[in-house]
């Protein structure tokens, strides 16, 4: 996930110019509690790497310093649903994350429900509009369902938006079968599941190319 949590970066950048005068009186408050006081969420991209015993320093570092985290692919579609049966999804790693993120006080963001780079081969395979639009709903429905308010944060829709001049739709998205709409079904389903949930688009550019990625 290169170019995700930006705003957090940024906030990590601010925060940590404020850790001069405690360093110089020899104290060193974590960015997490720097963050914390001053009401702002804190974190990166987490895998599930950070789970094996060999990384426990890195865990340590992630719960002391961060207080928002994002499962860098544990949580994507082709993660989940390798197939197109709900029964078959595949949630352990994801739900690891969630439960370690709960245990340490931390702020969970979904990455990502809808994303043409995350599309296992079966997506691809639906070429009818109604059956794409029932699939979305489905995956949707079931995914957010699942985390409830454990995730009350979401991009459901990543980069659905090409780079090109005027910024059409990408033409390789295998989500637009589903209709010119499938963006706004996608947050219309997502608000259904979860209408406590923050809801986000997730854009690599915005402005200008070569601008800096952002939320919508």
């Amino acid at each position: 996930m290169h170019h995700h949590m930006s705003r957090l970066g940024l906030a990590a950048l601010a925060l940590s110019l404020s850790l001069t005068p405690a360093l110089a009186s020899g104290q060193a408050p974590s960015l997490r509690t720097l963050a914390s006081a001053r009401g702002l969420l804190l974190g990166g991209a987490i895998s599930g790497e950070l789970f094996n015993a060999d990384n426990s320093d890195e865990a340590d570092t992630v719960n002391r310093e961060y207080n928002a985290v994002v499962a860098e692919n544990a949580m994507k579609m082709r993660a989940i649903a390798n197939s197109p049966d709900p029964d078959n999804y595949l949630f352990a790693t994801a739900d690891a994350m969630v439960a370690s993120a709960q245990k340490n006080g931390q702020t969970v963001r979904g990455h990502t429900l809808i994303w043409h780079d995350s599309a296992p081969a079966w997506v691809y395979a639906i070429k009818d509009k109604g059956a794409m639009r029932a699939a979305m709903q489905q995956y949707i429905t079931t995914v957010v369902k699942h985390f409830g308010n454990k995730t009350n944060v979401w991009d459901v829709v990543n980069e659905a938006i090409s780079d090109g001049p005027g910024n059409p739709l990408r033409d390789n998205n295998p989500f637009a079968v589903a209709g010119p709409d499938f963006i706004a079904l996608a947050f219309r389903t997502a608000h259904a599941a979860n209408p406590a949930a923050k809801l986000y688009y997730r854009a690599s550019r915005t402005g200008p190319r070569g601008g800096p990625g952002a939320n919508r």
